[in-house]
């Protein structure tokens, strides 16, 4: 047995189809560069030497591998047809999308050619009525700018006038702080003055209560008959009325002092309340101060001696009558 030629596909080095034929019947040997394959000749003469049953290969892996390869033909084919039917009907689809274009397009420009006709028609419109809307637009603007200007000028105004009577009413709350300070002042002051004169007029007083009845201790000694001086010795009844109506005259005196000093803290009082309403702002002041109880204690002393004079009138005035008929 002896190699006549030798064709070798895709094994090893030798990728593409490679047939080698002219070999000598007495060939043993191959001989070559190195590189040149050679060791791949010898390996594939092996390999094919070695297949011992060609047929079970075959029906193994040949077949199966040829029916796959059938029905994966088959199928592809009958894909490349799916193909060639989607892209007619894709063609068909393209057609009626252009034609529903052009007929929409067509009655799209029948509707433009009718809104431009409207808008041209709006515009005519506008045209006419722009100018009085203008015209009218432009007057309300510049009311309302005059009315914004008056109002800012307003409101300017008014800040102002807050701030001038923030001002005054800072000024007005110190003023009658002062005020508060002067009038607590002017009532102590006015106090001790009321309080001196309160004591020098009772003094006064106690001394013509003294006086007073003195007079009538000798007005009754008088209606007894003869009486005493002031020194102890015995005066005549002329002497004693001379006396007598001297003291009823320094007790008259002394009353017309008291009622002027009365009426004179009346009108100091008088005075102090007013600048007190002034200040607080009410008509009427609660509770009696201090002027008010020694007005009162005052006038209730001098309604005394008036009553005690009154009576000392009385008595001069029957002593009066005694002595013109002890005369007669």
């Amino acid at each position: 047995m002896y190699i006549k030629s030798l064709v070798i596909d895709g094994f090893k080095s030798y990728c593409q189809r490679t047939e080698i034929d002219g070999f000598d019947p007495q060939f043993n040997a191959i001989t070559g560069l190195n590189g040149s394959g050679k060791s791949n000749i010898l390996d594939a003469i092996c390999f094919l030497l070695g297949i011992t049953n060609l047929s079970h290969i075959l029906t193994e892996d040949i077949n199966p591998t040829i029916k796959k390869l059938r029905e994966e033909r088959s199928s592809y084919l009958e894909y490349q047809k799916v193909v060639r039917e989607i892209n007619h009907l894709e063609k068909f689809i393209v057609a009626y999308d252009y034609t529903c274009l052009e007929e929409a397009k067509k009655r799209t420009k029948g509707d433009l050619v009718t809104l431009e006709r409207s808008l041209d028609e709006q515009k005519k419109n506008m045209e006419e009525h722009q100018g009085t809307a203008l015209e009218e637009l432009e007057s309300t603007m510049s009311a309302c700018q005059k009315t914004e200007a008056v109002a800012k000028g307003a409101s300017q105004r008014a800040s102002e006038s807050l701030r001038a009577a923030k001002q005054r009413v800072k000024s007005m709350e110190s003023q009658c702080m002062e005020l508060d300070e002067q009038l607590s002042s002017k009532h102590k002051a006015a106090e001790a003055a009321a309080g001196i004169e309160y004591q020098s007029v009772l003094a006064q007083s106690e001394e013509a209560k003294v006086k007073f009845e003195a007079a009538q201790k000798r007005l009754q000694a008088v209606k007894s008959g003869l009486s005493s001086g002031e020194n102890g010795v015995a005066a005549s009844l002329a002497e004693q009325v001379r006396v007598a109506d001297g003291e009823k005259c320094s007790a008259q005196t002394e009353l017309s002092q008291l009622k002027m000093r009365q009426k004179h803290l009346q009108n100091e009082l008088a005075k102090q309340e007013a600048i007190v309403v002034k200040t607080f702002g009410h008509g009427s002041i609660d509770g009696e101060s201090k002027e008010e109880m020694k007005q009162k204690e005052l006038t209730a002393h001098i309604d005394e001696l008036t009553k005690k004079l009154t009576r000392a009138e009385a008595d001069d005035r029957s002593v009066g009558s005694e002595s013109v008929l002890s005369g007669k």
